[in-house]
C-alpha cells in the first residue's frame, strides 16, 4: 500500500478478552489515518467495516467469564464504528 506519510501515536488504556482501549493522538491529518494504522499493525478497529470487520462488539467478548442464560440471545453493546474524538482542533 502506498500513500503519504503520517504519524500516529498511541497508548493501551485497558484490555479486554478480545478488544483493547486504545488513545491515539495524530500528529499528522491525513484521512482515515487512524483506521489505516491500526489496520497496518494487524490490530484494525473494532466494527470498521472498511478496514476490519462489521461484527458489532457483544459483553461476552469483554468479559472473562461471561455466561448467556439460557434460552436468551446476546445483544450488542455497540454495532458501529468504535472510533471517538475526545476534542477537535
Amino acid at each position: 500500500m502506498t500513500g503519504k506519510e503520517s504519524i500516529t501515536n498511541f497508548k493501551v488504556l485497558k484490555r479486554f478478552k478480545s478488544y483493547t482501549l486504545v488513545e491515539a493522538l495524530p500528529l499528522t491529518g491525513r484521512r482515515h489515518q487512524i483506521r489505516i494504522h491500526f489496520w497496518s499493525l494487524g490490530h484494525p478497529l473494532a466494527i470498521d467495516n472498511e478496514y476490519g470487520t462489521a461484527d458489532p462488539i457483544l459483553l461476552s467478548s469483554l468479559k472473562y467469564n461471561y455466561k448467556i442464560k439460557c434460552g436468551e440471545n446476546e445483544k450488542p453493546l455497540i454495532s458501529r464504528l468504535t472510533l471517538h474524538a475526545a476534542a477537535l482542533i
